[in-house]
């Protein structure tokens, strides 16, 4: 009976002390501040303890001074310690999915112009923005008010002043 106790105790032990994860998240640049859930946690790289308690999510978010601000889920991964302790103790299966133990993020630099992106997915219509003819397919173009020209088999057809709004996609059928 007495090393049922002790073995009962052991995996409680290992469940009780396994209920987090050490996180360290890195961003290119370094030094930028990171909120978990909208509440800061220091700059990068930064480290901290996070549950794994099941039904917690943790969303992250990165800024930096001349950086776009980031903002993602942060992915989960099996706790094996946890689910094989799950088999004599149920309670540790609460505990058996949490955050990975490290994350590295690129954050992209704010551009001067934004750009739009005018997709010309059209084989019979030519697009002319500004009097200049647009490529079949993608197009990124900086955002601002453009006279847009659409000919069909040289006649034009649609003749447009359009403002083009940042980070906007606009396609043509």
């Amino acid at each position: 009976m007495a090393k049922y106790k002790v073995v009962i105790s052991i995996l409680v032990f290992m469940g009780i002390i396994g209920c987090s994860t050490f996180v360290r998240i890195d961003s290119i640049p370094s030094g930028a501040k990171a909120y978990i859930n909208g509440e800061p946690v220091g700059k990068t790289p930064a480290q901290m303890d996070l549950s794994n308690f099941i039904i917690n999510d943790y969303a992250l978010e990165l800024k930096l001074e001349g950086y776009e601000n980031y903002y993602r889920p942060l992915s989960k991964e099996a706790k094996p310690i946890h689910i094989i302790l799950g088999i004599f103790d149920l309670i540790n299966l609460f505990w058996c999915i949490g955050p990975k133990g490290h994350y590295n993020f690129e954050l992209e630099p704010k551009t001067d112009k934004p750009s739009s992106w005018l997709i010309n997915n059209s084989k019979d219509v030519i697009v002319l923005l500004d009097g200049e003819k647009l490529k079949e397919g993608e197009n990124e173009v900086i955002s601002g008010t453009y006279s847009i020209t659409f000919l069909k088999q040289n006649n034009v057809y649609n003749d447009v002043s359009f403002q083009l709004k940042p980070n906007k996609v606009y396609v043509v059928n």
